[in-house]
């Protein structure tokens, strides 16, 4: 079981935007670093311990949507039998900094509701960083490590 992110924690996250503390609210007004994230990201997820790694889609939006509690895009998983795409939550960004939660969203492996963590540096059109993904109802968590890229394609709106 995985105790770094406690529940208490994820649910304060996905609380209605009139129950967010003063700390994370002041969060959500900080368009010009949302927006130099803006575009389509494309990479790759490897679990620790494997060299195969799962493709994924990052697709941000150039604004907060406040009103959906600080959704600023949707991350996909393409290829998937499943079709996974799940909300993008900004928890900090600097133009160095990227930490974001995604979903909740049913993962088809462990057949469970889960939430990832995304933590990662930026350094122009390229993130690396680490990943970890955690069952909502509790149990093992899943570790590894990320390379994105942003892609030269327009989004798609």
């Amino acid at each position: 079981m995985c105790s770094s992110l406690p529940l208490s924690v994820l649910r304060s996250t996905f609380a209605a935007p009139t129950r967010e503390l003063p700390a994370r609210r002041s969060a959500l007004t900080v368009p010009q670093l949302v927006s130099s994230f803006a575009g389509v990201w494309e990479g790759t997820l490897y679990p620790d311990g494997s060299a195969d790694g799962a493709p994924f889609s990052l697709l941000h939006g150039v604004a907060l949507d406040a009103s959906r509690g600080g959704v600023i895009g949707h991350v996909a998983f393409p290829g998937r039998d499943d079709s996974v795409a799940a909300d993008v939550r900004l928890l900090e960004a600097s133009a160095a900094t990227y930490v974001a939660l995604v979903g909740p969203y049913h993962d088809a492996a462990t057949n469970a509701q889960v939430v990832t963590l995304l933590e990662a540096r930026r350094v122009g059109d390229r993130m690396t960083g680490s990943y970890r993904v955690r069952p909502v109802a509790g149990g093992r968590c899943v570790d590894g490590h990320f390379v994105a890229m942003r892609a030269r394609r327009a989004a798609a709106a």
